[in-house]
């Protein structure tokens, strides 16, 4: 189950970001002290006022508003909306301590802010234009079913919409109640100058702060331009792989048994990485501001094992990979090729350096081709054992960016 920002709607507001807060094993049922509303009620009355929409906030989604066809002096935008109520009246809404843990939010840091009942979705999540046959509930009017205008940004599974306007209203079937356990809080900017990135993340870690007390665990996802895909779905992080090692590291034997092991255990690490993954997503850069992806690694380490092996060690007259002076970076670079027939190019690569190194007399043979002087098939083992560990490290990052899976 995930959340979709689809390409059109993205397209048309290309400052888009929001900000995930998901937990599991949420515990309503106990006091939230962290969850302080009379103290922003009391700046209020010192003389504090909310985002209205003279603020950059606000008005950013009053101008997105009418951009699709909405009035939001007829229907605010949530952020605006809670906070004339509170200027007005002085008081938040007291609802659950989930909610009103997010009301706090979005009114300290000028943001749309909602949530979802994971328990309630069944599917993917998308935030789209409205289209024929929609259907919206509303909250706390379980009897009447609206229909969306055409063209309206909304949260939408299937042809039920979860929210209207983009964040107001929202459905009575996915509400948080008392009884919800597991929930995504959402925080929303639609404009980069009016709500910079900094505090769109300062907002989501206050919340996530507000949450952690009372959850078994919380995790926090982004969707914007670059990742327009955040996985809704809990993964099991025991740190036991779903597909099994194949390669065993001996505790004790020969020197070419155990460099080759550990080279060979570090290359399957990058091959259970990429295992189970769609293979869009493998292009996905999912640990920003890094602009690696699992795609661009399986190219730089394809690269790397003709580049050493094949071309240096063995002086194979062969083409460099992914590589040329003039675009150094293409390896991490360039991904409109498909991800499966890089994998596939790597792996033969791999295949290939084996066969060298099976077939040298030694790890004490030196290399055909000097590079900084010569060097022995030792070396080498070592210096691209220590290249793969290091990116291994990068593929964990990547690899929980797109999905949120751990171990291997």
């Amino acid at each position: 189950m995930r959340l979709v920002l689809t390409g059109p709607v993205a397209a048309a507001y290309p400052g888009t970001e929001i900000r995930l807060v998901i937990a599991r094993g949420l515990r309503t049922d106990e006091p939230w002290p962290e969850v302080d509303l009379d103290a922003v009620e009391d700046r209020v009355a010192g003389g504090w006022r909310p985002s209205d929409e003279g603020d950059p906030a606000a008005r950013s989604w009053h101008k997105a508003f009418r951009a699709f066809g909405t009035n939001p002096r007829r229907i605010r935008p949530s952020v605006d909306a809670l906070g004339r109520r509170l200027a007005r009246t002085g008081r938040l809404p007291r609802i659950t301590p989930a909610v009103d843990a997010y009301n706090l939010v979005s009114v300290t840091y000028a943001v749309p802010a909602g949530a979802f009942d994971l328990d309630r979705l069944d599917g993917d999540v998308e935030i789209r234009y409205a289209a024929a046959g929609d259907a919206f509930v509303p909250l706390g009017d379980p009897d009447t079913v609206e229909t969306p205008d055409r063209g309206e940004v909304v949260y939408a599974q299937g042809t039920r919409i979860l929210t209207r306007h983009w964040n107001h209203p929202d459905a009575d079937a996915t509400k948080v109640t008392m009884a919800s356990r597991n929930v995504v809080f959402i925080l929303e900017r639609v404009d980069a100058a009016a709500v910079p990135s900094d505090r769109l993340a300062a907002a989501a870690e206050k919340l996530a702060d507000l949450v952690r007390p009372h959850a078994d665990r919380v995790e926090l996802a982004t969707v914007d331009q670059t990742h327009l895909v955040a996985e809704l779905t809990p993964v099991a992080r025991s740190g036991v792989w779903p597909i099994p090692r194949t390669v065993t590291i001996p505790r004790a034997g020969d020197e070419p048994t155990m460099l080759t092991a550990y080279l060979d255990h570090y290359r399957e690490t990058i091959e259970l990485k990429c295992s189970g993954v769609d293979p869009a997503r493998l292009s996905e850069r999912s640990s920003p501001p890094s602009t690696m992806s699992l795609h661009g690694l399986v190219r730089h380490l394809a690269g790397v094992e003709r580049w050493w092996f094949a071309i240096n060690f063995a002086g194979s007259d062969l083409p460099m990979l992914h590589y040329s002076d003039d675009d150094p970076e293409q390896d991490f670079e360039s991904l409109d090729g498909d991800p499966l027939e890089a994998l596939q190019v790597w792996r033969a690569e791999c295949a290939r350096s084996r066969r060298i190194v099976a077939e040298a007399p030694g790890l004490d043979a030196v290399g055909a081709v000097e590079r900084n002087g010569s060097y022995t098939l030792r070396w080498l083992l070592l210096r691209m054992i220590a290249e793969y560990a290091q990116h291994a490290g990068h593929a964990d990052f990547l690899r929980e960016g797109i999905d949120g899976a751990t171990g291997a």
